[in-house]
């Protein structure tokens, strides 16, 4: 596995309990118009869905993409963390996602820096 990107990382919620989220930070290794590759020691099964908050963070202002939905298609487990190949999905109203790119948000911006 090559190395993490630098300054870019996501950030996403777990639940935790009925009343409680934690929010996790995961350093992100690959990065496409379709999905990323993150790891963390965090349990994720092939199939389920996490939202991330991608951040990368700049002297000034930070550069945000808020609110991608994610379809974990693959775990590796290395060491005492897991990474995760990641496709970006957009959910339809019955629950169905189908693959989608986010060129059009702000990826393109956080891929040239």
């Amino acid at each position: 596995m090559n190395e993490a990107l630098p300054d870019l990382i996501a950030h996403f919620h777990i639940k935790r309990g009925l009343f409680r989220r934690e929010r996790v930070q995961a350093a992100l290794f690959e990065l496409d118009h379709f999905g990323c590759v993150m790891k963390t020691d965090k349990i994720f099964n092939p199939g389920d869905t996490v939202i991330l908050d991608l951040v990368m963070e700049m002297p000034f202002d930070d550069i945000r993409a808020d609110g991608i939905t994610g379809l974990v298609t693959e775990r590796r487990k290395h060491c005492s963390n897991f990474f995760y190949s990641v496709d970006f999905v957009e959910l339809n109203d019955n629950s169905s996602s189908a693959p989608v790119s986010y060129t059009h948000l702000t990826l393109p911006t956080i891929c040239s820096v």
